[in-house]
């Protein structure tokens, strides 16, 4: 009862998981109605003026958050809601077609099977980021050495490694900043040595009804070093192509 001896009713919500929805060409938290976040079947999260979309009351489980709208390709990733424990992720945004290209931005345009998963990024080794220590298959968290002022939070990397191969992995968020070490969404597939491995800055788009793919790239990388563009999960399908420097558009066929 109330201080007036009438029965008052009060809803109390489990914070489940908070979402992050960030731009990943410009890093910035996308706000307003530019884009949404979602899980299927479940009911809408809470959305703030910051950007963050916060679940309530999710039973214990794997789920997947999907997002898109605007002048953003959809995008999606799984996650595990545990009993009692709060998940935060942040799910990072591709600009699509719509979006307007800055003028110190590099586009390309792409052509492939309907649907599928295209992925770009360079094999420029002084862009790249680099492992702190050696890291086994399976690995849950990987030490990173990036610049300061980069949040690579939600990113998708590309490890490349002479003689050890090479995998995609998403990071998930900071589990520990003294040691520069991150959480991953999923485990690592090989390991891989400190020396001699780098993780390139990845963009992966799923092409439209038609076949065609979008990619903006926010920096250019060094001269002779050329882009890598391959349909994911298919082996062998990996296209490089160059960058004269004196157009921002590069036509790609992975046909």
């Amino acid at each position: 009862m109330d201080s007036r001896g009438k029965v008052s009713h009060r809803c109390i919500m489990r914070m489940s998981l908070i979402v992050v929805l960030l731009d990943d060409l410009t890093g910035r938290p996308v706000t307003g109605s530019s884009a949404r976040a979602w899980i299927e079947n479940v009911k809408p999260p809470i959305k703030k003026d910051d950007g963050r979309y916060i679940f309530t009351d999710l039973p214990e489980g794997e789920y997947t958050v999907l997002a898109e709208g605007g002048t953003f390709c959809r995008s999606e990733v799984g996650c595990v809601i545990t009993p009692g424990k709060a998940e935060s992720l942040t799910l990072r945004l591709l600009p699509n077609s719509l979006y307007p290209t800055p003028s110190d931005c590099i586009r390309i345009e792409g052509k492939c099977a309907p649907g599928e998963l295209v992925a770009v990024y360079s094999q420029d080794k002084a862009a790249a980021y680099k492992l702190l220590s050696d890291v086994k298959k399976g690995a849950e968290t990987v030490g990173i050495y990036h610049p300061d002022t980069v949040n690579i939070e939600g990113k998708l990397l590309r490890v490349i490694s002479k003689g050890k191969g090479s995998e995609f992995i998403r990071v998930k968020c900071i589990s520990d900043p003294e040691a520069s070490e991150y959480a991953l969404f999923g485990k690592l597939g090989g390991s891989y040595p400190k020396v001699g491995t780098i993780l390139a800055e990845a963009s992966e788009v799923k092409a439209d009804s038609k076949g065609n793919f979008t990619v903006l790239l926010k920096s250019r990388p060094a001269e002779g070093s050329g882009m890598i563009c391959e349909r994911v999960g298919v082996k062998g399908s990996a296209k490089e192509f160059p960058l004269d420097g004196k157009t921002n558009t590069v036509k790609v066929e992975l046909l």
